[in-house]
């Protein structure tokens, strides 16, 4: 059901009309009805387009293979200033960070610099005894017990080494390998690992070895002066909040609550050529893509609409709804949500953000609704 998602300030019915009813379907310019995929990416399109008097800002990007079927700004990304979300917008990932971090990680593993099943008494000194069983493979599945109660603000000083003290200090919720729990601090322990191994910093690592090769200009927690003017500006049920990435230069980029787990900013070009250069093998070997992308734990037994089970790979969920396979991670930090899912059985791309609470928090509306569009329950 549609309806239970939708903010009180809707219509009745408003939800089942824009899904059924999205919009006239585009012709090609050989005269010839569209492919299914350039349907359905028309139809994800003119669903946000209808939100958009609702308060929606964000956009979206579909995509098969390499192609771009839809991609469009809705709303807008800085209200004071009347600038409009774009396609060239700028947005705070959130959580999709974690699948840098996982393949940073295995891109360390496949030059033989690091093994999934070392244990974190590799890397670090003074590791607690109940903690020393702790390996890569269970921070990279969150299966490592490591809670995050320790965290406070995402954007407060904090050094690696102060968050590394603070992680070996704290009581675990589970003993390693027990279960799966969610953990951002797992995810920043795995991007401390990156930069004991390298001696490099996370974020320069990942430019040379993972963003460059992909061809992602868009990404990073630093951005570049020219490039600031795209930056989205984020939204608490209608007040400003700001922008992130000021937030983590303001820190000096030393915010270890949020490195390695979250707030890196990106655009729907830079994610859509990441997962293309991803799939391709480009920036890791194949049999490790295929790792990254394996239903290594249970996540959740009965997951949303139909009631399939939800896995975790390394920095991606598995989804297998009526015998499909959709690989995909959200991420949003109560302002913003962004997501990224693949279809795998037809190759189609979905690239989703949005810079205000109201959708971030309403997390089933709209990426949920995108998801049945792109699944094809909306589609005749």
């Amino acid at each position: 059901m549609c309806t239970p998602t939708l903010p009180r300030r809707f219509a009745p019915g408003f939800c089942l009309a824009i899904l059924l009813f999205p919009g006239a379907v585009p012709v090609e310019a050989d005269g010839q009805r569209p492919s299914t995929a350039a349907r359905r990416a028309a139809h994800a399109g003119a669903y946000l387009e209808r939100l958009q008097p609702y308060g929606f800002s964000g956009v979206v990007l579909v995509a098969r293979g390499a192609q771009v079927l839809y991609r469009d700004g809705h709303g807008m990304a800085d209200r004071e200033n009347r600038v409009p979300f774009r396609a060239s917008t700028l947005f705070d990932v959130g959580s999709l960070t974690k699948q840098f971090t996982a393949a940073a990680v295995l891109k360390l593993a496949s030059e033989g610099k690091l093994a999934v099943t070392d244990s974190i008494g590799r890397f670090f000194a003074d590791v607690p005894p109940g903690k020393r069983g702790i390996t890569v493979h269970q921070l990279l599945t969150h299966t490592a017990g490591i809670t995050d109660d320790q965290l406070t603000s995402d954007y407060v000083r904090v050094s690696r080494d102060s968050m590394i003290a603070r992680t070996m200090r704290a009581k675990l919720l589970a003993a390693p390998g027990e279960q799966h729990a969610y953990s951002n601090v797992g995810y920043s322990v795995l991007a401390a690992i990156v930069e004991q191994v390298t001696g490099e910093s996370y974020e320069a690592f990942l430019r040379r070895a993972l963003f460059r090769p992909a061809g992602l200009r868009e990404t990073g927690y630093t951005i570049p002066v020219a490039l600031r003017a795209h930056l989205a500006t984020g939204y608490r049920r209608d007040v400003r909040w700001g922008i992130g990435a000021d937030s983590m230069a303001a820190t000096g980029g030393d915010a270890w609550n949020l490195i390695g787990n979250g707030g890196l900013y990106s655009s729907v070009g830079d994610l859509q050529r990441w997962t293309s250069a991803l799939l391709d093998g480009r920036v890791l070997p194949r049999e490790w893509v295929a790792r990254m992308l394996t239903p290594h734990v249970l996540a959740i037994a009965e997951y949303r609409q139909r009631d399939a089970p939800l896995y975790y790979g390394y920095g991606w969920y598995v989804w297998r709804p009526a015998g499909r396979t959709v690989v995909f991670h959200d991420g949003g930090n109560g302002i913003s949500y962004a997501s990224v899912r693949l279809y795998r059985d037809d190759n189609t791309t979905l690239v989703y953000a949005s810079n205000t609470s109201a959708y971030a928090e309403r997390r089933d509306l709209p990426v949920e609704a995108l998801n049945r569009i792109m699944l094809g329950d909306t589609v005749a």
